[in-house]
């Protein structure tokens, strides 16, 4: 029975997959142009897939963003935005009143900034308004990617780069109990701020990996390295890292930020590739290696020591010694065998 109810699940999930590649390609390849017979299925399924997202939390956004799509180009859009703009509204009041926001909130604002309502930056407001004032740590930001990007020494650094990140976190902390909204973190205040910051830390990466072999104003565009750039970095980190091993942990944490906060556009292969060189070649911790070293040979000392008695066998007897292997036991019935003798005789007696 088991078996039988995993095999139609199995059937189930295969036959969902299927009708998800099948509805991505009909949107993919729907043309307005074609003929009713043709294009009324495509927008019926379209239409569905959009009326899902008011009900299902776990929409599925690149089927959404598909249907969407079709239902922009189709003639049948003019008819059919007022129904469509106002289902989207619902899940965006819903969010406005404290909902749940989630990826279905933002993928509703997404479909929603293209139908092109009339209330747009009604909404586009509102949705800003929620993540409460920030200026004044976005400001504090500011002011810590700059101290960050003039930090040369390591105690400076350390101080600018602990300050940068506390900040940071200020800034998209959650106010009243309500995560920074996505287009609060797109307005000008916030993004600017944030740019800021991840300038600085790329530039900060750029003077760490210098002695790697990175210039700090080369620009390697999308070039990929070669192997023998490669192995190049790869002998440079090794180096390097043991000279310098402050360097890398300073690296570490810069690369760790820009992970944490991504900036727009991809970072040079080069810088990526000597990034993840540098930080694969650790020192070793030598004071940490000595103390488990001897840790260690007391161990083994120890165990070979405990190997080696066995081997020897048990220790030699001492009969001089008064031990419990060479006294006489004492026979505790004796006394009762004497009584017992003593009544016998005087039994066979009378």
């Amino acid at each position: 029975m088991l078996a039988l109810l995993l095999i139609g699940v199995l059937v189930i999930g295969a036959a969902g997959n299927r009708a998800r590649a099948n509805a991505l390609t009909s949107f993919a390849a729907y043309r307005a142009s074609w003929p009713d017979a043709w294009r009324a299925p495509v927008e019926h399924r379209a239409v569905e897939v959009l009326a899902r997202l008011l009900t299902a939390p776990d929409t599925d956004p690149e089927l959404v963003r598909a249907a969407m799509g079709v239902m922009r180009e189709s003639g049948s859009w003019p008819a059919m935005a007022d129904t469509i703009r106002g289902q989207l509204r619902g899940v965006l009041d819903a969010y406005l009143a404290g909902g749940e926001g989630g990826q279905r909130s933002r993928l509703a604002w997404e479909l929603f900034a293209l139908s092109q309502p009339p209330d747009l930056e009604s909404y586009r407001e509102r949705i800003i308004a929620l993540g409460g004032e920030r200026g004044a740590q976005a400001d504090a930001l500011r002011l810590s990617a700059e101290r960050l990007r003039q930090a040369t020494a390591t105690e400076a650094f350390d101080a600018a780069l602990d300050d940068l990140t506390a900040d940071w976190e200020r800034l998209l902390m959650p106010q009243d109990g309500r995560p920074l909204p996505w287009l609060a973190r797109q307005s000008a205040v916030v993004a600017d701020a944030e740019q800021l910051a991840q300038e600085a830390l790329s530039y900060q990466r750029r003077l760490l990996l210098e002695p790697y072999g990175v210039k700090r104003e080369a620009s390697y565009g999308m070039m990929q390295p070669d192997p023998g750039m490669i192995d190049w970095l790869d002998t440079q980190a090794r180096t390097v890292n043991a000279n310098e091993p402050g360097r890398r942990e300073r690296l570490e944490r810069v690369a760790a930020l820009l992970n944490d906060h991504p900036a727009e556009g991809d970072e040079e292969p080069v810088v990526q590739v000597a990034t993840r060189i540098v930080l694969r070649h650790h020192v070793l911790p030598w004071p940490a290696l000595g103390l488990g070293l001897a840790v260690l040979l007391v161990l083994v000392g120890g165990l070979g020591r405990a190997l080696l008695r066995l081997r020897r066998g048990p220790l030699p007897i001492d009969v001089n010694a008064e031990t419990m292997e060479n006294v006489e036991p004492i026979d505790l019935d004796t006394d009762a065998e004497t009584k017992s003798r003593s009544s016998a005789s005087i039994t066979d007696v009378g």
